[in-house]
């Protein structure tokens, strides 16, 4: 007999500790982004600025992917079992870099939106993966535990290069967020709740649970670049907790960058309890 695929308890609760603490930054993120993309719409539209309010639209983009990663995140922590171990799913989610916008800052916004997409699509899979994996070994079906193991393996093989990925843009788009605002800077002194929701509504979708039924400019520049990825990525997961950037009673303070480090340093924490997920035993 071949050697049984199992993910460690221990290995797992440990994996599910440090997705709770990620989702709970990718929230404070979320709205943090969402804040600095309107903040900066409002002074770049006064300024007569279109181009950079166009970029703010696209880092609307950013916030909401963020958002929504903050669920999908959670769900691993509060991973049910499934009873649909019959199906494998292995994510497939990939960048088209032909379909990317060719104008900076543009560009190197809708490429981190896309490849936090295709993160989020990885840890979807992964998610997945491990409730069938239960389901599978509640039902007593090895070969069906045994397979849904392997999909989880190979879903943290795509998270562990899909993050790197991502790690390697917050430089840029960091940067390129900063130079962008350099002469025309966000006002947030006179930035409200309700004007942090407008502006991300009008740069997402709607509705804003499946903004990809009609999506905005902002959002389609991301799915143009985007293939391969799960038909309903874009439907956030109902976790019980409200909303980051629609359901926020506050606008956050100016962040030091637009993607914060507390975020990403959460992020790699969780990414790195990856290895070892899926043992085999005798």
């Amino acid at each position: 007999m071949p050697p049984r695929k199992k993910v460690p308890p221990q290995k797992k609760q440990s994996l599910k500790q440090k997705v709770a603490k990620t989702a709970d930054d990718a929230r404070k993120a979320a709205a943090a982004v969402a804040a600095a993309a309107a903040a900066t719409a409002a002074t770049a539209t006064a300024a007569g600025e279109p181009a950079l309010a166009a970029a703010a639209g696209a880092v609307s983009g950013v916030a909401g992917l963020v958002a929504l990663f903050s669920t999908i995140v959670q769900k691993l922590a509060n991973d049910p079992p499934r009873d649909d171990f019959d199906e494998v799913w292995v994510s497939s989610a990939a960048l088209d870099e032909n379909a990317l916008p060719t104008e900076e800052p543009q560009r190197t916004i809708v490429l981190f939106s896309v490849q936090h997409a295709i993160l989020a699509d990885n840890f979807y899979a992964l998610v997945r993966a491990l409730e069938r994996h239960d389901g599978a070994l509640e039902a007593g079906n090895d070969d069906a535990a045994d397979a849904q193991a392997d999909a989880a393996q190979q879903n943290a093989d795509a998270i562990t290069a899909s993050h790197q990925a991502l790690q390697d843009l917050a430089f840029p788009i960091n940067g390129a967020w900063t130079a962008a605002t350099a002469v025309v800077p966000p006002d947030f002194g006179s930035l409200t709740v309700e004007d942090m929701r407008q502006h991300f509504l009008a740069n997402w979708g709607d509705p804003p649970e499946n903004p990809a039924e009609s999506p905005s400019d902002s959002l389609s520049a991301v799915l143009a670049a985007l293939t391969g990825a799960a038909d309903d990525l874009l439907q956030p997961f109902d976790v019980g907790l409200p909303d980051p950037i629609l359901g926020a009673d506050e606008v956050p303070g100016e962040p030091a960058e637009l993607i914060g480090g507390d975020y990403l340093s959460s992020l790699a924490d969780a990414v790195a309890e990856l290895p070892g997920l899926v043992v085999e035993e005798e």
